[in-house]
């Protein structure tokens, strides 16, 4: 009996327990009876807690399987409003194309990214289109905030390019012996004009004099593991209740040393995440090929190429199911 088969069988014992067995038609059913989006299988990622929705797939990964299983759709076909599967299952459960939320920049892929992501060098929508149109934009250019790129000569020409005027700032044509060119900060002399700068923590606003608090707790990939707390020109990081702080923005749970549950050659132990010994708790005959743990239940359930499921706690294991 192959892995599949082997999930199948649990997947029957989670629906005598209660797992609803009944999805929609946009939706996919996991091997253990869980049912997630239709457009998550064989997307690359395992999203059913048994990895079933990336079993005998016949897409390649970031493609869309039809549901009727007639073949495949590539990713940026999907929900383009021309249905190509011929049950047309690539136009189902397109809610999530009805936007982006405010601040924030669509793809040519449809996923959405923080419009400070744009033009920053890193492929950061997957299909490269946040970065396609930037080009290279030099440390004397101007970048809008769209991604446009400005050379020297536009800056203060007299004609606003950028939606928030920053390529003409108040400080065009001022000299930083008068009055500082009027920043609020730092200010270097320019051709143009008076250049503000800011220290590590700050940016300088459209206006181009004064210098704002940047709030690394409001960026979407900060530098905080668990919570963050802005301060002027920094943050701080705090943890969870139940974990302490590793100084670098990271988390360390407190209590009882994590552990790894793993197989190898037939044993069944846990790996100790500091020591890194290995601590066998059972022994099989045949190598298990499937496992999980339970850990509300504190059980621990296994699966052998030869069909048997096995289930134990306290270091004692029963033969769950058999052929």
């Amino acid at each position: 009996m192959d892995l599949r088969r082997c999930i199948c069988c649990a997947a029957v014992f989670a629906l005598l327990t209660g797992v609803d067995g009944g999805c929609g038609r946009n939706q996919w059913q996991c091997d253990d009876g869980v049912c997630v989006s239709h457009r998550w299988r064989c997307d690359g990622v395992s999203d059913c807690q048994d990895g079933s929705d990336e079993m005998d797939c016949i897409c390649q990964p970031g493609d869309v399987e039809c549901a009727d299983g007639s073949g495949c759709v590539i990713g940026s076909g999907v929900c383009d409003g021309r249905p190509q599967c011929p049950d047309a299952s690539d136009e189902w459960d397109c809610s999530w194309r009805l936007g982006c939320l405010s601040g924030d920049r669509k793809c040519k892929n449809n996923i959405c990214i923080p419009q400070n992501l744009l033009c920053n060098d890193v492929n950061d929508c997957g299909d490269n289109s946040d970065e396609e149109t930037c080009g290279s934009c030099g440390k004397m250019n101007i970048r809008c905030a769209d991604g446009t790129c400005l050379t020297p000569r536009q800056r203060c020409d007299g004609v606003a390019q950028c939606s928030d005027k920053r390529d003409e700032p108040l400080t065009c044509g001022k000299s930083c012996l008068n009055g500082n060119g009027g920043c609020s900060h730092t200010c270097i002399d320019q051709l143009w004009g008076a250049l503000c700068t800011c220290p590590t923590g700050m940016t300088v606003s459209a206006n181009g004099l004064d210098c704002e608090d940047v709030n690394e707790c409001a960026q979407s990939f900060g530098s905080c593991m668990h919570l963050c707390t802005n301060t002027p020109g920094s943050f701080r990081c705090l943890c969870q209740n139940g974990f302490k702080a590793l100084g670098n923005g990271s988390c360390e749970a407190q209590g009882a040393v994590t552990k790894i549950l793993m197989t190898r050659k037939g044993l069944i132990g846990l790996v100790n995440m500091k020591t890194r010994i290995y601590e066998p708790l059972f022994t099989s005959e045949s190598d298990p090929i499937a496992m999980t743990y339970d850990i509300q239940r504190n059980l621990i359930y296994w699966a052998d190429k030869d069909g048997n499921i096995y289930k134990a706690f306290k270091r004692r294991s029963t033969i769950l199911y058999s052929g």
